[in-house]
């Protein structure tokens, strides 16, 4: 096996503070390349798909617009589709429905898309300011590796070519929230992603000192503000925070941990109950209902399915065990995950929201950020082993979960390409 230098890795410690203009470059060109593709995919797809999930936000912007009144309690995407109206310039007025076949037609249409943009642009630009904060640049190419694996998280999608005969790329899966049908998810990833990492440094400050209230107050806010954009999140999160706390031990005997997570969870709980209450608290029929013959509904594959769903933090996890067992990192994610299951596949709605599957969106939100934090533990690992030894060999494994990484990227692709030119219809889903 091929012994490398170390002088030769791109994190060599001793390399350190890279140009300006390539710590700007990379998040620049990262953003461009997000904005575009995301412009040139909506712009197609348009005319060729239902757009069922766009067109309810798009009427609840135009009606909150108009006075008539705020029609759901996470309101930040009709909140920017308003924002992106005014700046488009385009005519306030309301006179038709958003048709099926052409988002375009409806005037709020166009400010829908700009608002999905731009959201996709927020979170590649949130994932790469998450990793760079965990693993600053030592070179002028780490920013472009950094970059690079923030567009794949973007685009990672399941294992879909183990099962591409199926015809079946979606239902069972579960998505790191690489979608794009649904609006409010895209800009949910942002939002949760910045709820974890705030939240996450407050922990880890907790188990030597205290955290600070400013910290433990951004992290507070930034949980209620994802709610705001969909309660997906904080409906894992919030337990999966929990269960942290418990099983650690680190965090189990500080009382400083005890009072962070003390005040992200009241402050979840308080608009998460008001969510609640807005949703369905006037009607009789609709509620959450525990029902665990859910998973059954997808099918003898669903096992398999979720197995592909997973597999690059499942090999993370597997091949640098010894490294990242006592990560905090990994931790609150894999919990967070954990709980998202039980929510995704326990649970349901009733009533007029029964069919929306609206649950299920924790699940891909969660697994989103557990792909993020997966990749940055991954590097982590590499890293710190470089950086402990003369000289350091690659091992054979690490190419596994890297190589299952590309898989998923591979699964990402095909469903947007099967979108692109499916005719906008229902074969492959």
């Amino acid at each position: 096996m091929q012994v490398l230098e170390l002088s030769n890795f791109p994190w060599n410690p001793a390399i350190r503070n890279p140009q300006p203009i390539a710590r700007i470059g990379a998040p620049v060109v990262l953003a461009v390349i997000v904005f575009c593709a995301y412009k040139i995919l909506l712009e197609r797809v348009e005319t060729r798909w239902g757009w069922a999930d766009y067109i309810g936000h798009t009427r609840a912007a135009a009606d909150w617009r108009q006075g008539r009144g705020l029609g759901t309690p996470h309101f930040l995407f009709e909140a920017l589709t308003i924002l992106c109206h005014s700046l488009l310039g385009t005519r306030s007025g309301y006179t038709a429905p958003f048709t099926r076949s052409r988002p375009g037609a409806d005037p709020f249409g166009p400010a829908a898309l700009l608002a999905v943009e731009l959201s996709a642009v927020a979170a590649a630009l949130a994932t790469y300011a998450f990793w760079v904060r965990r693993l600053p640049p030592r070179r002028d190419g780490d920013g472009r590796v950094a970059a690079l694996w923030c567009l794949g998280l973007q685009v990672a999608g399941p294992i879909t070519l183990a099962t591409v005969w199926a015809k079946t790329l979606y239902v069972g899966y579960i998505y790191p929230a690489s979608t794009y049908h649904n609006p409010t998810i895209l800009l949910l990833k942002p939002l949760a992603l910045l709820s974890f990492a705030l939240t996450l440094q407050a922990l880890e400050r907790s188990v030597v000192a205290r955290a600070g209230w400013n910290l433990v107050m951004a992290a507070s806010a930034a949980g209620v503000i994802s709610a705001l954009a969909k309660p997906s999140w904080l409906l894992c999160f919030l337990p999966g925070l929990v269960l942290t706390l418990l099983v650690d031990p680190r965090l189990r005997s500080r009382r400083l941990a005890w009072e962070v997570v003390a005040a992200v969870l009241l402050t979840g709980l308080g608009v998460l109950a008001w969510q609640y209450a807005f949703l369905y608290g006037h009607s009789g029929t609709d509620r959450i209902s525990f029902t665990p013959q859910k998973y059954a509904r997808y099918g003898p594959l669903a096992p398999v399915k979720l197995a592909l769903s997973i597999a690059y933090p499942v090999s993370v996890l597997i091949v640098f065990w010894k490294a990242v067992r006592q990560s905090l990192l990994l931790g609150l994610a894999w919990t967070t995950f954990a709980v998202s299951l039980l929510v995704s596949y326990f649970f349901t709605e009733t009533g007029s929201r029964s069919g929306h599957d609206n649950l299920g969106w924790s699940a891909q939100i969660a697994l989103f950020v557990l792909f993020v934090a997966s990749a940055i533990a991954m590097v982590e690992t590499l890293r710190r082993q470089a950086s402990t030894s003369p000289s350091v060999f690659v091992p054979w494994r690490t190419a596994i979960p890297v190589g299952l990484f590309l898989l998923h990227a591979a699964g990402g692709v095909l469903w947007y390409a099967t979108y692109f030119t499916e005719q906008g219809n229902w074969h492959w889903y």
